[in-house]
């Protein structure tokens, strides 16, 4: 159970708010590339992606545990993670109604 919670970083405040600001920041950024057909996916990759840039950030000294700057890090990293993830899973970060002029 320690280890989990090691792995995780500490479930206090800062975790939470970070878990909502990713699922949102999946949601927003999924429906802006693709449209909605894969809403849980991407929030869940901006979970990660939120904990992830929070983690970089306070890891980098930019950002202290709980604070505006790790959660705009959180935001960030959400908003990367699931671009990425469209761009890997989808091919193209496109919406299904707009296609590429060849």
């Amino acid at each position: 159970m320690d280890a989990a919670i090691a792995f995780l970083g500490r479930l206090d405040a800062g975790f939470l708010p970070l878990v909502v600001i990713g699922a949102v920041g999946g949601w927003l950024v999924g429906a802006l590339l693709r449209g909605s057909d894969q809403l849980f996916a991407d929030m869940a990759v901006g979970v990660v992606g939120a904990w992830l840039g929070a983690q970089f950030a306070e890891f980098c000294g930019l950002a202290l545990d709980a604070s505006l700057g790790h959660f705009l890090a959180g935001l960030l990293g959400s908003i990367i993670s699931v671009s990425l993830w469209a761009r890997v899973d989808g091919g193209a970060p496109l919406r299904r109604d707009h296609r590429p002029r060849h």
